[in-house]
């Protein structure tokens, strides 16, 4: 069996077919023996019906497969195969069996075979990142992660520069000319990669598999152990949780003022009460210090006064922040669906810039490709859905209408 698509383990290849465009698949009572379960139990998987494994399967094939579409087919992808065992082999819990861990192990043994993903510590000498995170690579690292020559990564680029994309992944790179002293982009790599892996190299799958659920970008970060600054909190804030606390003291303060107040009256009275004899003398002094203590008493409840009008202002301007809040919050409320406030922003940018709405939407999904690493209509291209369908199942519809209006009125945001 011709295995150029994707390496198959000797053990396994009697399970799996062929088709006439290379794609290797096996059918569901194959994956069911391979894992150790039922054709019902593989059945409800890929239908959806298990919600813990059907999630799991497919947060890891979405980039490369349309989960929906599994559930119509007899002849399941092989790449849903190496996760649906690896549900069964490490994620399953009590239902984990022995033929999917020994099918999992099986996956791992050929996927580590003479891969450049096996070798961290060497290929991290390929990789940079710098301050924001943007991680970039030789093009003799990527020239190993694609299992090609390093010639065949320079003719590329090369071709890319004369406007020659030779594949989805890379029309946003088209015409754009690469500095050969310096290290190629995280999206321009992962789109490479990508390139390949669909043209068939086994190492560039292997490859696109492992940077599937995370990116190139992602990836990097990771292996070489970087770390986004710490977030310093706001001056402004710090001033008023003092300004609250001082407040909280003066408060406690004036309130033992008032018990000891009341401990020298209950004193006093009890002087008072305890001889005749001199009573003249002792409510003289009894006058004198209480002329003195309502002194005190009054200055006390000034500065208790004041201290309540602080608070009361600080209440004033809470109430004032929450109401500001509440507007905001209605204001997001009645937003419309973002499908259709990114529809607006483009016929907005359109009639703004004058140019056709085909290129206004091309220029859209380069220059969120660039910015993110996620391009819409390749993606799309592979599930065979429309572009908006395709990033409304990804959950991105609310980020590229906010870039989408970004684009309109620079790094406002949606009003």
């Amino acid at each position: 069996m011709n295995d150029d698509k994707i390496t198959i383990p000797e053990e396994l290849r009697h399970e799996f077919d062929i088709d006439e465009q290379g794609q290797v698949t096996t059918s569901r009572r194959a994956l069911a023996r391979l894992c150790g379960k039922t054709h019902k139990t593989i059945a409800n998987v890929l239908e959806g019906k298990n919600k813990s494994a059907s999630n799991f399967l497919k947060s890891k094939v979405s980039e490369f497969i349309n989960f929906e579409q599994l559930k119509d087919l007899n002849e399941i992808p092989v790449l849903a195969v190496i996760y649906v065992s690896e549900y069964y082999a490490l994620e399953a819990g009590r239902h984990c069996t022995k033929e999917a861990k020994q099918t999992h192990q099986a996956f791992e043994r050929a996927a580590n075979e003479e891969s450049a993903l096996a070798a961290p510590d060497d290929i991290k000498s390929e990789l940079d990142v710098d301050e924001q995170g943007k991680v970039s690579i030789s093009r003799g690292g990527l020239a190993r992660l694609c299992g090609v020559e390093l010639s065949t990564i320079q003719n590329l680029l090369e071709n890319l520069a004369t406007d020659n994309s030779e594949s989805i992944f890379l029309n946003p790179f088209a015409g754009q000319a690469f500095d050969a002293h310096r290290k190629l982009g995280d999206i321009l790599a992962n789109a490479i990669v990508l390139h390949y892996a669909v043209k068939g190299r086994k190492e560039a799958q292997r490859t696109a598999a492992v940077l599937g659920s995370m990116g190139m970008r992602t990836w990097g970060q990771q292996l070489l152990g970087w770390q986004p600054p710490s977030i310093t909190p706001a001056p402004e804030l710090k001033v008023l949780l003092e300004a609250h606390d001082n407040l909280v003291d003066g408060h406690n303060t004036l309130l033992k003022g008032h018990g000891e107040l009341g401990r020298i009256v209950n004193s006093l009275i009890e002087h008072y009460n305890g001889t005749i004899a001199h009573q003249n003398s002792i409510i003289q002094e009894v006058r004198d210090k209480f002329g003195a203590l309502v002194d005190a008493y009054f200055e006390l409840k000034d500065d208790r006064d004041r201290a309540f009008g602080q608070i009361a202002d600080l209440a004033g301007q809470v109430k004032q922040l929450k109401a500001q809040l509440s507007q905001g919050s209605n204001r997001r409320k009645q937003r419309r669906d973002p499908r259709q406030r990114l529809n607006q922003a483009m016929q907005l940018y359109i009639a703004q810039t004058g140019i056709s709405p085909s290129k206004a939407w091309n220029d859209l999904y380069s220059q969120y490709h660039e910015e993110t690493g996620y391009f819409a209509p390749g993606i799309a291209a592979m599930r065979d859905l429309n572009n908006l369908d395709s990033v409304e199942q990804d959950g991105r519809m609310s980020d590229l209408c906010q870039f989408a209006w970004n684009k309109v009125f620079g790094s406002q945001q949606v009003r």
